[in-house]
């Protein structure tokens, strides 16, 4: 912009006094809120350059996404059940598939979407007894997205395959397990 170009000395350039106006012509003032809009736009674009975790390169596209995480590998355990609901992963399984009545057994189960861990997360599982269902208490996964409930089986039925249904987050995947006879 010129010197001419902003006051030509006259009147019309510079507002009066006496015409109450904040001392901008009245065609400055678009300029000056445009200016102030761009301004304030730059610097939201500059912060999330900055907060996002996005990383430029030279690529045709000029944004490198963060990779994914690497999925946890299948847990170890018996009966190890993992179901598959898009990008989410619900693995259930026990510790012990054959345990003798009396005994304890620990049911376990693992969500991960997008291969990230889900923290926090209660778990709710049903054991299906021949007589009645049982529901266990409801713990919260850990970092590594699993958590675990334990129960005494007591004098379950020798040979019947109790079903374990596991559901966190709304997943759900079904592991069991066969009591057997005291020794």
């Amino acid at each position: 912009m010129s010197d001419e170009s902003v006051s030509d000395g006259s009147s019309t350039g510079m507002a009066s006094k006496e015409s109450g106006q904040s001392g901008l012509s009245g065609w400055r003032q678009p300029a000056i809120i445009a200016a102030i809009i761009l301004s304030v736009g730059a610097l939201a674009v500059a912060l999330l350059e900055i907060l996002l975790p996005i990383y430029f390169d030279n690529n045709s596209s000029g944004l490198t996404p963060t990779p994914a995480a690497t999925p946890l590998p299948p847990p170890i355990g018996d009966n190890v059940v993992c179901e598959l609901y898009g990008a989410a992963e619900i693995c259930a399984w026990v510790s012990n598939g054959e345990p003798a009545q009396y005994s304890k057994v620990i049911v376990y189960g693992r969500l991960q979407i997008d291969g990230l861990p889900q923290a926090d997360m209660p778990m709710i599982s049903v054991w299906h007894y021949q007589s009645e269902p049982k529901v266990g208490q409801p713990p919260r996964t850990d970092m590594r997205g699993t958590a675990s409930c334990e129960r005494p089986i007591g004098a379950a039925t020798v040979g019947y395959q109790v079903n374990v249904d596991v559901e966190i987050g709304g997943y759900k995947a079904t592991t069991w397990f066969i009591p057997q006879a005291r020794p």
